[in-house]
């Protein structure tokens, strides 16, 4: 869905409340920066817990916690996304208070705090943020940014998407390099199949 930004005039001429956003938008970034340095030591502790699941046909059981480790990294990449746009908007709090108009150019800005906000549950200061548009802007305005003015690494971020094969085996042959374990894929693995059969004979992943 495209959506045009038109002019839109501040719902009953209102500005923000630059210092309360300052003050949301640093907190998030506070909590943004905590929430990475958590999600490295849980992304550590997972990768030696696959360490001891690497030899075949151990890793079978490893998948459940690859899977965990790539959402903690999506989650990673994410949180270093949102200390980037809280700094943008940061830095247009002013014209923003001052402009009657919505700023096209902080539309996927503002959108995408919005809707990271509605998903990312880690970050409740981005809900108020949103309050705080909504009031400038309009709900209905600031609910249909945030539907369809989102940026799209941050929206593919946030469905959490299933390891390719390929990142899974990477990962995999990492851990082993890492923990001086010598190791080749199983042929299921190959064929990103996790049913740990020998697929090379019975053909199930052909």
């Amino acid at each position: 869905m495209v959506m045009i930004v038109k002019t839109i005039l501040c719902s009953n001429e209102k500005q923000l409340k630059v210092s309360t956003c300052e003050r949301l938008l640093k907190t998030t970034v506070l909590d943004a920066q905590a929430l990475i340095q958590a999600k490295k030591k849980q992304m550590d502790a997972i990768r030696n817990e696959i360490s001891k699941l690497v030899p075949y046909p151990l890793v079978y059981s490893a998948l459940p916690l690859i899977r965990t480790y790539f959402h903690q990294k999506n989650l990673t990449q994410l949180l270093h996304i949102i200390i980037y746009i809280c700094e943008v908007v940061s830095c247009n709090l002013l014209f923003m208070e001052y402009e009657r108009e919505f700023i096209p150019e902080m539309k996927e800005a503002i959108a995408s705090l919005c809707y990271i906000g509605a998903k990312f549950s880690e970050l409740p200061d981005l809900q108020k943020l949103r309050s705080q548009f909504s009031k400038k802007y309009g709900e209905k305005f600031i609910a249909s940014l945030a539907e369809c003015g989102a940026n799209k690494e941050v929206i593919n971020l946030c469905m959490v998407p299933e390891p390719l094969v390929e990142e899974r085996n990477k990962l995999l042959k990492e851990i082993a390099t890492q923990f001086h374990i010598q190791w080749n894929p199983p042929m299921a693995l190959k064929f990103g199949c996790d049913c740990g059969c020998d697929c090379a004979s019975c053909g199930c992943c052909k």
